[in-house]
């Protein structure tokens, strides 16, 4: 039976209008960069084109750029290059471009820009506006741009929430009845069930934060360099990891950088003595009891990372559960460091394992998201996911809309495609949202999973988990995720869906055309909810199709070319003297 939709709750807030509206004002006043610019190299390095633009109610006739390699700071002017009329705030905006040249022995570049205020005689930063360098945005950027290691671009992730995963071999959970406390999952539960992870097609692994916390999620860390008691031992740790790389597979662990507990040793010294080697590792705004925190949440103080050995002590942790074997990081809440401390993040953990993969979660606009990508790896797909569930969940994008977006996207990001995903720890989860309708998230799947984006798979999606009530469904309730995060079911392990998953996984490993071959949309039917797309290279084709409609859809041979007509398929598609039948809900995927 279909079950009532509730509405979606993205991890952000940045698509409803008034979030936009603001957004918008936002970066067209006073002086804004956002990152914006054009890399370049050539035999002697780098070229390298900073965009800005300036609009004041003062008149601005001088913009520089304070540039900071690592053994020199100097300033370039930039040029006015022209001026246009801004409909949004009824005045004119001034274009101006800094041209830089950077020698190719320089790996990292800092730098801050500013407009002259002529009447105060004072400079003003960009994109925060600040009156000083010292308090100004701190814009980064990491030579050669990063790029996604060719095993990351072959991963199919599978997430594991550690405490809701396994408690082990012949083992119980401790509890299963109270979704906020302690359930008992293990690393030795992820061991010993390495089987049915690969044998889903899952050649790589995403555990949630496994350091010494209170909680069973894990994001408020007492220790980065501890594992947590309850998860297991650095041996155990260990072990996991050797028998994934014995198989082929690979570690990624989940690293917070932006915050920890408030019982982290160095807080609790530094909130009882003013004089604590640990007081600048924190951001006061009246000492001892107000700090700045994640989300205003006082158990998450955030760290000063402009401070030295606060930001040398969170990079030697990355670097030593690098140095343990582990193959990357998921970065939590990546929005909150500042670039420049992901600049040397990505530079310590490349030093440290050059093969490494470094993805953020960063739920922004597509220009935020892609600024990222010049100090790390690509971030984590959250507007495909929400083009996802808003087309297959609630059903509230007609196709027509979901294919305009996902054109202009491939096209946008072209090369730097982040992981993507139908549900997380922080979300409801997909069948949750679209009704429990099992066909929907098989659709959705496919799609999302035939895109040249790595893919991953949330633990209990394949064999149909789904939850009893909606995530900070009212205000109050905003962070609390738990209901997206029941224990995993293991005697449900033969759903249909599993042999579906493996199934698509199979099909995305054997046609690697869908990562980087042309692809075309044949048939956009809004009205219907039907999509055909097409997919060469060289001399193969694939073609892949959605029926999203209440009614049977008919693709006639005369739709596939001569010299195109597939000798395969998989799916639910019926052949027939007309052509190919696909019933409601039907996916095919023809080769």
């Amino acid at each position: 039976m279909t079950e009532k939709k509730y509405a979606d709750r993205i991890f952000g807030v940045q698509h409803l209008p008034q979030e936009r509206q603001k957004k918008a004002a936002w970066a067209a006043q006073g002086i804004k960069h956002r990152s914006m610019r054009e890399i370049k190299s050539d035999l002697s390095g780098y070229q390298l084109q900073l965009k800005v633009t300036t609009q004041f109610d003062i008149p601005v006739n001088e913009v520089c750029c304070w540039v900071k390699t690592e053994n020199d700071l100097f300033p370039v002017c930039a040029d006015l290059i022209n001026v246009e009329w801004s409909e949004l705030n009824w005045q004119y905006v001034q274009h101006w471009t800094v041209t830089l040249s950077i020698a190719e022995n320089i790996k990292t570049v800092n730098y801050w820009l500013a407009a002259k205020d002529p009447q105060q005689k004072q400079w003003i930063f960009a994109d925060n506006q600040a009156s000083s360098r010292m308090e100004a945005t701190c814009f980064a950027l990491v030579l050669p741009e990063p790029v996604v290691p060719d095993w990351a671009k072959q991963a199919i992730i599978y997430q594991v929430f550690v405490d809701r995963f396994s408690p082990g071999k012949n083992k119980v959970w401790k509890q299963t009845s109270d979704v906020f406390g302690l359930c008992g999952g293990t690393l030795n539960g992820v061991l010993d069930h390495l089987d049915y992870i690969q044998g889903l097609g899952c050649n790589t692994i995403w555990l949630s934060p496994i350091f010494v916390s209170d909680s069973h999620h894990g994001y408020n860390a007492k220790d980065l360099f501890k594992i947590e008691p309850r998860f297991g031992t650095l041996s155990d740790f260990q072990n996991l990891v050797n028998s994934m790389h014995q198989r082929g597979m690979y570690l990624l662990l989940d690293f917070v950088a932006n915050h920890w507990s408030d019982q982290h040793p160095s807080f609790l010294e530094a909130q009882s003595c003013k004089k604590s080697e640990f007081y600048d590792w924190y951001k006061w705004n009246c000492w001892p009891s107000d700090y700045e925190c994640y989300f205003g949440v006082p158990d998450l103080p955030e760290l000063n990372l402009q401070h030295g050995p606060a930001r040398q002590h969170v990079l030697q942790a990355a670097a030593y559960w690098l140095q343990q074997g582990a193959d990357g990081f998921r970065l939590d809440h990546a929005a909150g460091p500042p670039l420049d401390f992901w600049a040397d993040f990505y530079q310590v953990c490349y030093e440290t394992k050059p093969e490494c993969w470094l993805f953020g979660e960063y739920p922004a606009s597509a220009t935020d998201q892609f600024a990222l990508t010049q100090v790390l790896h690509p971030p984590l797909d959250f507007l495909l996911n929400r083009a996802i569930r808003e087309t297959f969940g609630l059903e509230t994008w007609s196709m027509g809309q979901f294919v305009s977006f996902l054109s202009d996207h491939l096209h946008y990001f072209s090369n730097h495609y982040g992981p993507v995903f139908l549900d997380n720890h922080d979300m409801n989860r997909f069948l949750f949202v679209c009704g429990n309708r099992v066909e929907r998230l098989k659709q959705a799947a496919f799609l999302l999973f035939t895109l040249p984006h790595p893919p991953i798979l949330y633990y209990g999606t394949e064999i149909g988990m789904s939850q009893p009530a909606p995530v900070h469904a009212r205000p109050q309730d905003f962070g609390t995720f738990e209901m997206a995060r029941f224990p995993m079911v293991w005697d449900q392990t033969t759903h249909d869906l599993q042999l579906f998953f493996k199934q698509l996984f199979s099909l995305r490993d054997r046609w690697k055309m869908l990562w980087g071959g042309n692809r075309q949309f044949e048939i956009v039917d809004s009205e219907h909810g039907f999509l055909l797309q097409k997919i060469s290279k060289g001399a193969d084709t694939v073609w892949l199709a959605v029926n999203r409609a209440d009614t049977t859809q008919i693709i006639t041979n005369k739709q596939f070319p001569s010299h195109h007509i597939p000798n395969e398929y998989w799916g639910d598609a019926v052949l027939t003297d007309d052509g190919w039948l696909l019933h409601p809900g039907g996916i095919a995927f023809w080769f």
